[in-house]
């Protein structure tokens, strides 16, 4: 027995002993900790497969029923717009087909009002020319009359005399230009 006493009281021995029984502590430690993970794990993955669970599963027929009928009213609401709509467009063509008679007829009247005014205002233009002719005594040059150059001559009846002109209208002023011309037409008055 003795010697059964003395292999329990060595120092190795007693090491030993608390060796393992410190790794059976951290043993039970990290047991604990995989068992805490392992049951997070579970829970978050029980809450994935009740969502999939959800999305998966047909709607009750109570909820099919009220979206069922939410639809329909909803197609029911489009389909009135749509009609009107569709008499709006068709009030509009009628509308238009109207303006569009309207506008033709307009344009007739427009015509037969054109047709005399146009030879009454070409006839009282040729007269107010001729007109202004024979007062101011001009005969312009077109021909010689270029971009900016006033041509013509201005008679005088009392002398029976012609006086040619040319003046730059772009080197004066228009101010300029018609005192020249007012000038030309007192020398074609004077006696």
């Amino acid at each position: 027995m003795l010697e059964v006493e003395q292999l329990f009281t060595r120092d190795d021995d007693v090491r030993d002993v608390q060796d393992v029984k410190k790794m059976a502590n951290e043993i039970q430690i990290h047991q604990g900790n995989n068992l805490k993970t392992a049951k997070d794990i579970i829970k978050q993955m029980t809450i994935v497969m009740s969502e999939k669970e959800a999305e998966v599963m047909a709607p009750s027929m109570t909820s099919h029923s009220a979206k069922l009928e939410k639809f329909v009213g909803d197609k029911e609401n489009v389909d009135a717009q749509i009609e009107a709509v569709r008499g709006a467009v068709d009030s509009k063509r009628e509308n238009i087909t109207k303006m569009a008679t309207s506008a033709l007829t307009l344009k007739e009247k427009a015509r037969e009002f054109e047709g005399p005014s146009t030879d009454l205002s070409d006839s009282r233009t040729a007269y107010a020319l001729s007109l202004y002719a024979k007062i101011t005594n001009i005969a312009w040059d077109y021909d010689k009359s270029s971009t900016g150059n006033l041509s013509g001559c201005v008679g005088s009846d009392a002398k029976k005399e012609f006086h040619k002109f040319s003046i730059d209208t772009r080197s004066e002023t228009s101010f300029d230009v018609a005192d020249a011309l007012w000038e030309k037409i007192a020398e074609g008055l004077s006696v």
